[in-house]
């Protein structure tokens, strides 16, 4: 998005509707409920707001800084991610105790696809500083 073509009516409406998301993800997050939203686990907001904040000084306005923090979001929060590589993990598991070839049927250990989206999930996981156990190929 080129921010600097946009009117300040414009920019003080995008922040401010960033500003209602993260307000609206907090609230979800301190009723034990996943947030809406996901401002805190997603970078692009980040950037999103830096960009937008940038062309608000800019421009010359006063505003609020956005301060984005990721703590305490993962008690709530799982990333759909981590349920994928646990999925992978777990066929895996059990071809590993099948002892017939044949019970074997997505044949995890054969096909790099799935070591390359395991790993993909594992670095995602390991950006948001995410806990969980990596896959031993």
């Amino acid at each position: 998005m080129i921010y600097s073509l946009l009117s300040k009516d414009s920019l003080r409406m995008l922040h401010d509707e960033i500003r209602k998301a993260l307000d609206s993800d907090d609230e979800s997050i301190n009723a034990n409920s996943e947030p809406r939203y996901g401002v805190r686990l997603d970078d692009i907001y980040k950037k999103h707001i830096a960009s937008l904040e940038e062309q608000l000084g800019n421009q010359g306005m006063a505003y609020d800084k956005i301060v984005v923090r990721n703590e305490n979001v993962f008690s709530v929060v799982t990333p759909f991610e981590f349920f994928q590589h646990q999925e992978i993990k777990r066929i895996l598991d059990e071809e590993d105790k099948a002892s017939d070839d044949s019970l074997k049927l997505h044949n995890v250990r054969g096909n790099s696809d799935w070591k390359k989206q395991a790993d993909e999930f594992e670095s995602y996981l390991d950006r948001l500083k995410y806990p969980y156990t990596k896959i031993q190929w």
